[in-house]
């Protein structure tokens, strides 16, 4: 909602205008009468509050942030996409917006400039990386954070599949069908990742009774 917005509002209920931003924002002291009054004014009406405003009220972004690989869609198009579409869905639906920043993972340096100027109240890693620099920084910033992937710092909110089991099932289904030479094809080995699929691998050549010597 806009000044002359504002001020209409509180002409009509009789009310200051900084109630109504408060009412409004949810910030400060206002009875939960007044801020009845002033959310039903608002229905009436048709207003909306601004987004700058209330950002500024609140001191929110209302953005949030996905940290894309900077290689996303060299090797895994589709994952990345079907994450950033969920995000995106997600957010829409808490009122939020969503931006996209580059990361490896290494070089913090350009998410500590967006964390310094206040761009997103939230991160979203959408890798997770041994060593990672961006959980070390997101961690000191104590913004709230989640990572799509698996960390050994149980402190670190995640989500993710059980990719040992998966490429466990997947080799087992291969090696029982009286395969005796196998490989599997990874990537970068600093993604957890695929330290979890290399993990499956090798116990479903064990189950098979297959020596790491037939393996490549």
């Amino acid at each position: 909602m806009r000044g002359s917005g504002l001020k209409q509002a509180a002409n009509a209920l009789g009310l200051s205008v900084s109630t109504v931003s408060r009412a409004i924002s949810g910030n400060g002291r206002v009875s939960e009468s007044t801020r009845k009054r002033v959310n039903e004014y608002m229905l009436r009406s048709g207003f909306r509050p601004n987004k700058l405003a209330r950002a500024l009220a609140t001191k929110r972004s209302y953005n949030i942030c996905a940290l894309l690989p900077e290689d996303a869609f060299a090797s895994q198009a589709g994952f990345f996409e079907g994450c950033l579409m969920g995000i995106c869905c997600a957010a829409s639906e808490a009122d939020y917006d969503v931006i996209v920043a580059a990361d490896d993972g290494l070089r913090p340096a350009q998410l500590k400039r967006m964390i310094a100027s206040q761009k997103a109240d939230g991160y979203i890693i959408m890798r997770a990386v041994e060593e990672d620099a961006t959980v070390a920084a997101l961690k000191e910033s104590k913004l709230p954070f989640v990572l799509i992937g698996t960390s050994s710092d149980g402190s670190v909110p995640q989500v993710d599949a059980d990719n040992r089991a998966a490429c466990r099932e997947l080799a087992l289904s291969i090696l029982r069908g009286g395969i005796k030479r196998a490989a599997l094809l990874i990537g970068d080995p600093r993604h957890t990742v695929n330290g979890f699929r290399e993990s499956g691998f090798l116990e479903a050549a064990r189950l098979c009774g297959i020596s790491e010597s037939g393996l490549l």
